[in-house]
C-alpha cells in the first residue's frame, strides 16, 4: 500500500495482520497529492504527483529499494491526479492537473523511456479526477471482445480487434467528460460531457465491470451528490443517470471494488457507505465509521 503525504513524500507499507512501513519515497519539492500502482504484470512501479507540478514514476529495482525512472515536468500547475490504463494497452499512465491539461504518456515496459506523451485541454480551472475505460469497451464491439497483447502498446492499438481507449475526467469547472482516443495515441477528443453537478467535481470512477452488457461511471462532488451513469448497449446508446440521495456534506472519492458490484462512497467525518445496485434501484447496504475510537461496520 502507497500513501501521499503533504511532507512531500510517499510511504509505501506492507499490508497483512502486521502491516509495517518498509520504504519511504522522497523526490517531490511539494505536497504529494495522488499515487498510483501499475498492473504487477509490469513489477513493482509507481506513479506520484504533486503540488511541484511533477509526476514521478518510480520503479523497485531491489527488494525494498526504489528509484525514479522517469520524471514528468510538462505541467504548468499541480499535478491532482493520476491513472494507469488497464494493463492491455502497455505501461500508460494519465496526469490531471490545475492548469486545465490531461497528459497521457506511453511508457517501454522498463519505464525510463517515454515513446510518446499527448496533452489536451480538458477543463477550464483545473482537472481534479480521472479514470480508465476496461480495456474492453468503447469501438462498438461486443462488452468482453478480447484484445490480443503486443509488447509494442501502439502496434497493439493499431490491432483491428482492439477498441480505441476512453477515459472519463472531473473538473474545477463541474463538469465530467468521457475523453476517446481517435487515432492510437495522438489526438483525444470529448464524446460526452455531463453538466449536472453544482460544484467542482472531487472524484470519478469507470466500473471495472466488463461483459455484462453494460458500463457505469460513477461521479461525485463538493455539492454532496454522486451519480451513477450507465449505458446499456453498445457506444452509441444514451447514458442514463441515477442521482444517490443527498450527503450532508462533501463526497471526495467513490471508488468500484474489483468486480463494478459495490460502490464506496467516502465524504468527510470519517464515513464511508457501501451501496450495491438492486435491480435498477442502488441501495446503500452498510456503513464504516471511525468514530476515534475504532473502524465500526453498520450493516443497513
Amino acid at each position: 500500500m502507497a500513501t501521499a503525504s503533504s511532507d512531500n513524500t510517499t510511504k509505501v507499507f506492507s499490508t497483512g495482520e502486521n502491516p509495517a512501513l518498509m520504504t519511504e519515497l522522497k523526490g517531490h519539492e511539494g505536497p504529494v497529492l495522488s499515487v498510483a500502482w501499475a498492473d504487477p504484470k509490469f513489477g513493482s512501479i509507481l506513479a506520484t504527483a504533486s503540488h511541484d507540478h511533477c509526476v514521478l514514476v518510480w520503479q523497485e529495482v531491489e527488494p525494498n529499494a526504489w528509484e525514479i525512472a522517469y520524471r514528468h515536468t510538462v505541467h504548468t500547475s499541480s499535478v491532482c491526479c493520476v491513472a494507469w490504463a488497464p494493463k492491455d494497452y502497455g505501461l500508460v499512465l494519465g496526469c490531471g492537473s490545475s492548469d486545465g491539461f490531461i497528459s497521457v504518456l506511453t511508457l517501454s515496459e522498463k519505464p525510463d523511456v517515454c515513446s510518446s506523451a499527448v496533452m489536451f485541454h480538458a477543463h477550464k480551472l483545473g482537472v481534479t479526477s480521472l479514470s480508465w475505460a476496461p480495456a474492453d469497451k468503447g469501438s462498438g464491439q461486443e462488452p468482453g471482445a478480447a484484445c490480443s497483447r503486443s509488447h509494442d502498446s501502439k502496434e497493439f492499438l493499431r490491432k483491428k480487434n482492439c477498441p480505441h481507449m476512453r477515459l472519463v475526467s472531473g473538473g474545477c469547472d463541474h463538469v465530467v467528460r468521457i475523453w476517446k482516443n481517435h487515432s492510437h495515441g495522438a489526438a483525444w477528443r470529448p464524446k460526452q460531457e455531463w453538466q449536472q453537478h453544482k460544484d467542482w467535481v472531487r472524484d470519478v470512477a469507470w466500473s471495472p465491470a466488463v461483459g455484462v452488457g453494460s458500463t457505469t461511471i460513477a461521479t461525485c462532488s463538493q455539492d454532496g451528490i454522486v451519480i451513477i451513469w450507465t449505458q446499456k448497449g453498445g457506444h452509441r446508446e444514451p447514458w442514463t443517470s441515477h442521482p444517490l440521495p443527498k450527503f450532508a456534506d462533501t463526497v471526495w472519492r467513490v471508488t468500484w471494488n474489483v468486480t463494478g458490484t459495490i460502490l464506496a462512497v467516502a465524504t468527510s467525518f470519517n464515513k464511508v457507505t457501501l451501496w450495491a445496485d438492486h435491480v435498477g434501484d442502488w441501495k446503500c447496504v452498510s456503513s464504516i465509521v471511525d468514530d476515534n475510537t475504532g473502524l465500526r461496520t453498520e450493516l443497513v
